[in-house]
């Protein structure tokens, strides 16, 4: 009968030490830290409108807008900064033409004259990418730029 006493002793001492573990393990909302989430929330989480990874972004939004012309892109040169968000409205003046940049996976889709469309990403990786019209043999015709990631 001893035994029968210690094992259930046992059994309700070790019930009362899960069920406190259980209850500090919980944060109830208290008059200090009801306005304080339960998680903690990133400043700036983005997806990229080309996929839907998802990054965090430590800079600012850099706008860009570059044209299409006949294998040539205007400006060919873009600079922005690790973490930055960059946004680019490509416009196509002139022929069949889209923007792709190597090394993320992003671009526009193949555009008549006078159509555009903005592309939205994050500047996670440093180094310097190309941009290119990926139509026909125009990036061998010289409808390239560089991208630089600083």
């Amino acid at each position: 009968m001893d035994k029968k006493i210690i094992i259930v002793l046992v059994i309700v001492v070790l019930l009362i030490a899960s069920l406190a573990l259980f209850k500090s393990l919980q944060s109830p909302a208290t008059s200090d830290n009801l306005n304080e989430p339960l998680l903690p929330i990133p400043d700036q989480v983005a997806t990229t409108s080309i996929e839907s990874k998802t990054l965090k972004e430590t800079g600012e939004e850099k706008d860009f807008t570059i044209f299409g012309t006949s294998f040539a892109f205007e400006p060919n040169k873009i600079e922005v900064s690790q973490g930055d968000r960059v946004k680019i409205t490509f416009k196509d003046s002139d022929g069949l033409h889209d923007l792709k940049i190597e090394g993320y996976e992003a671009g526009t889709e193949q555009l008549n004259s006078g159509q555009e469309q903005t592309i939205s990403f994050g500047a996670n990786k440093a180094g310097s990418f190309v941009f290119y019209c990926s139509v026909g043999d125009h990036r061998e015709k010289g409808m390239k730029g560089t991208l630089i990631v600083k």
